[in-house]
């Protein structure tokens, strides 16, 4: 049988993600979303150079709802009527509803994160190690700095960007040439290394790597070294695939005030054996 095709006419509520190099993975869940859901809604990719632009839509009265991604996370906060407790945290919004003229930020990120840490026997972590100095890589350190007490490492390849943030007494920043100096049990990759149209490289030394219990790499890629390391070491490893999913689930509840099952969307975008 075949699937019937959405009608889309004037009363198609029009959602758009805005990134500087937009991919189509958000695309697939909102749309296959709003089809299970029967909701008269589509979602489109745009690809933005500057916040102006970013700006112009969410001024349109034609947008309903956006999904933020780099690099205007952090620039869109101050530009909006309200946010959430999330975005408050991390002053950085990957999620606008719009209610009429007043537009509501909110961070489904974090949400996500919330998830995978879930399923992490936190008894087993002593340090974790941040890789990134983007606003996601702030967010989680926002985040897990009011609920782990013990040393959080920061690298990056300019530790001048980290001058801005709020950083504990007790953790340290360590140099991008440094890091396989580094011992953790708990890995987080918030760079854009391993995403698709970015040049993929190795980011531990195979005694290094072997030292980490767990790994929860952010960027969106169907296979990158860091996985095939990981699984090949018997790392546990949550894949950024996994993240995008949950936050996108989120963001389709604040766009569609819907409940969805995620088992069900899961098997609509044959991700239901790869988390």
């Amino acid at each position: 049988m075949r699937s019937k095709i959405m009608k889309i006419d004037n009363k198609t509520k029009l959602y758009v993600s805005v990134s500087s190099n937009p991919g189509n993975t958000g695309s697939r869940l909102h749309n296959t979303c709003f089809k299970l859901l029967k909701v008269n809604a589509i979602y489109v990719p745009f690809k933005c150079n500057s916040i102006k632009e970013v700006l112009a839509l969410i001024k349109s009265d034609k947008i309903f709802g956006i999904s933020v991604s780099m690099p205007f996370k952090k620039k869109v906060y101050k530009y909006l009527n309200k946010v959430d407790k999330y975005s408050k945290l991390a002053k950085t919004v990957n999620t606008i509803v719009k209610k009429g003229k007043i537009t509501i930020g909110y961070n489904t990120d974090i949400i996500a994160i919330k998830k995978i840490l879930k399923k992490i026997n936190f008894r087993l972590i002593k340090t974790i190690v941040i890789l990134g100095n983007g606003a996601m890589a702030e967010t989680i350190y926002n985040f897990l700095k009011k609920k782990f007490k013990n040393k959080i490492i920061l690298c990056s390849r300019s530790l001048k960007k980290y001058s801005k943030w709020k950083i504990r007494k007790n953790d340290i920043k360590i140099k991008w040439k440094k890091r396989n100096n580094i011992s953790g049990n708990l890995l987080i990759n918030s760079t854009p290394i391993g995403m698709r149209g970015i040049k993929d490289e190795t980011l531990f030394s195979k005694k290094q790597l072997v030292k980490f219990k767990f790994i929860i790499d952010l960027p969106v890629s169907k296979k990158n070294k860091l996985m095939t390391s990981a699984k090949k070491n018997r790392i546990q490893y949550f894949s950024g695939k996994e993240i995008s999913f949950y936050q996108g689930v989120e963001q389709s509840k604040m766009y569609t005030n819907k409940i969805l099952n995620e088992n069900l969307i899961k098997r609509k975008l044959n991700y239901a054996n790869d988390f």
